[in-house]
């Protein structure tokens, strides 16, 4: 019951500021715990079949418990704290959200202020950068509702229920510029209903919301009114009552079709599942399985008409550190049941129950649960969609999208971990579908040393540069690539008393621009600076219509061989000397002379491409050769002179 969930919650803070064994094909393992009483994760949601974000409860080492954000770029083995940017509440809580992409996504909730309200902001966010970044994206200016509950069909279209009946919808969710978003208000027929229930829809035109409302007289009697499940048939715009008059509220939802639909529903005191098959006119119980008392329907989710999970928790409503939680799969549209039940390592069910669940397909899940727990899905298919096992490369065509395959050139892990995640390494292409270090997140470094695996971290200077990754992290000198500590001049940031109390040993790592990769110079200034470490002799443009490049001299293909390129050669020529090339720019098929790029290609008609003032022409849209040079050998073989003089000078002693 997400109602008493956030009352209890708020409550708390206020006074306050492995394995896993299934019946079945495929298995839930446990991959996150933090055992301590308090600790929990209430919603979550993933992408894909590494990105993982979850908002939860942590007690601190003070006894103190605080809300967190956290997400995983590695199924949920590892966790990174996200701070969201808000508005000064004193605390904030997301009682839904969703992951729309890989990189966007959207939370609903509340951000908790001192006013005689309460509530100072909200309820809206806009998650991205791979759920390393929330922003605030306010949709009812003034007195801000609870809007607990989300339901988006793409990364545009999105519903959201909040209290006093109001539902907003918007279209553009993912527009740029977030003051363009618009939300757009409705009222439900019955206003009074201060339980925000879950949403669904069949499309963008037919959809669903169950809302309810409560009172509690005092501590031992809840008294339920007006549970009520509305449906619209117009996008949102207007709502009619199809089932009203419940004494109940509802904690999940899913329909199959406009006559099918299954929820979660509870009196106060227990759960029920319910089914409709008359478009929710009548709701009859399902017994999925006799385990008792239930305590909480913490999802529901069909991936089709025949195959859907239910999670379910049994135990009591008020302790929920006791209960135990159990997976349901139906491959019939939930006429029967298979029983997935999570183990701890002595062999009895997990404790604690779990509030949420999502699932990427049918062979991939995630669950959240109590003492942050993470439990993961899989049947030992590869979850990514299309087949393709290359790691994730960074560049616009998304591994896993569904095209089979994608075609396009591997050149490494993208930019997005985050301070204590781990990074990949160099030479190991098994860990090259972890993100690299993201300065933009506060970690410009890839750290590690033998018996040590690599981390994002960043340079500092004082312990005071470091205290925004946790407070325990500190800033400590280094013994770093070949050069005692004192030599080095590198200070870095530990983030654990462990670290901070031993960083002996000779460390290593990278940060910026690596062999092949897009690097800093004049005209790119947007770029990574060249690595020092790791990053080749110099940064070239080879005025070839592309971005620049770390490069080095080479008289070998393996000489290339560095970073994280899985294509290079040796056959860029200077005068006697040659040097690295990589991906697109090996192939000796690959003409430059094309139209429509972005320098000068030396063809004889328009070429329509970006102005250039290489080209030495009006605009880019005239006949190249107007500059008075003979033709392209010579006009590109001054410019390819006076671009490897500027590499010469840029050259690292």
């Amino acid at each position: 019951m997400r109602a008493f969930r956030v009352l209890t919650t708020i409550a708390i803070l206020l006074l306050m500021t492995g394995v896993v064994k299934a019946d079945g094909s495929g298995s839930w393992d446990l991959v996150n715990l933090n055992f301590n009483t308090d600790n929990r994760f209430m919603s979550g949601s993933a992408y894909g079949d590494k990105m993982v974000i979850a908002f939860g409860m942590e007690k601190d080492q003070q006894g103190s418990t605080a809300p967190v954000l956290k997400r995983s770029m590695n199924s949920g083995e590892s966790l990174t704290a996200v701070s969201p940017v808000n508005y000064g509440g004193m605390l904030f809580l997301y009682t839904d959200m969703q992951m729309l992409s890989e990189d966007v996504g959207i939370a609903v909730g509340m951000e908790v202020g001192m006013s005689a309200s309460g509530y100072t902001a909200g309820p809206i966010w806009k998650i991205s950068s791979k759920g390393g970044v929330v922003d605030q994206q306010v949709a009812v200016m003034g007195e801000f509702p609870v809007c607990e509950r989300v339901y988006c069909i793409n990364i545009n279209k999105c519903w959201v229920s909040c209290e006093k009946g109001l539902m907003l919808r918007t279209d553009n969710f993912n527009d740029p510029d977030s003051s363009k978003v618009i939300w757009h208000k409705s009222n439900l027929p019955v206003t009074d209903l201060n339980s925000p229930g879950p949403v669904f829809f069949l499309n963008d035109q037919v959809g669903f919301v169950a809302m309810g409302a409560s009172n509690t007289e005092n501590e031992s009697t809840t008294v339920l009114t007006k549970g009520t499940i509305f449906k619209t048939t117009n996008g949102g715009q207007n709502w009619t009552a199809i089932s009203e008059g419940r004494k109940e509220t509802y904690s999940a939802m899913w329909w199959l079709d406009d006559q099918n639909g299954f929820i979660g529903s509870t009196n106060g005191w227990e759960y029920y599942l319910l089914r409709t098959t008359d478009g929710g006119a009548n709701w009859n119980g399902v017994n999925v399985e006799s385990k008792g008392n239930l305590a909480h329907v913490g999802a529901i989710q069909f991936l089709n008409q025949n195959v859907g999970w239910i999670v379910a928790s049994y135990g009591t409503v008020q302790q929920t550190d006791q209960n135990a939680a159990y997976f349901y799969r139906t491959e019939d549209g939930g006429n029967n049941w298979t029983t997935f039940t999570p183990m701890n390592d002595t062999g009895s069910p997990l404790a604690g129950q779990i509030w949420d669940m999502v699932m990427i397909n049918e062979h991939l899940g995630y669950g959240f649960g109590e003492f942050q727990s993470i439990v993961k899905f899989s049947d030992g298919t590869d979850p990514v969609e299309d087949g393709d096992t290359d790691p994730v490369d960074g560049d616009s065509v998304v591994d896993g999208d569904g095209t089979e395959p994608d075609g396009d050139v591997d050149t490494g892990p993208v930019y997005d971990g985050m301070p204590g995640e781990p990074c990949p390494v160099m030479d190991d292409a098994s860990t090259w579908d972890i993100p690299r270090c993201n300065i933009e997140h506060g970690s410009d470094l890839c750290l590690w040393k033998d018996d040590v695996d690599p981390y994002c971290t960043s340079f500092c200077e004082v312990d005071n540069d470091c205290k925004k990754f946790g407070p325990d992290a500190c800033c400590k000198p280094v013994s770093f690539e070949g050069k005692s500590a004192a030599d080095s001049g590198k200070r870095v940031c530990f983030l654990t008393n462990t670290f901070c109390a031993d960083y002996s040993g000779m460390w290593k790592g990278y940060n910026g621009a690596l062999p092949g990769e897009a690097c800093k110079t004049d005209g790119f200034e947007d770029n990574p600076q060249r690595d020092e470490n790791y990053g080749g002799e110099f940064c070239i443009d080879e005025q070839r219509g592309g971005d620049t490049f770390v490069s080095s001299f080479c008289t070998t293909d393996e000489d290339c061989a560095s970073g994280f390129q899985t294509e290079y050669c040796c056959n860029g020529e200077y005068g006697e000397q040659k040097y690295c090339r990589y991906s697109n720019n090996c192939d000796p098929d690959w003409d430059p002379s094309i139209d429509g790029d972005f320098s000068l290609d030396g063809d004889v008609a328009e070429d329509g491409d970006v102005p250039d003032i290489t080209d030495g022409d009006d605009g880019g849209s005239d006949q190249e050769g107007s500059s008075g040079c003979s033709g392209v050998a010579g006009s590109s073989a001054m410019l390819f002179a006076l671009s490897m003089l500027a590499i010469v000078r840029r050259r690292r002693d």
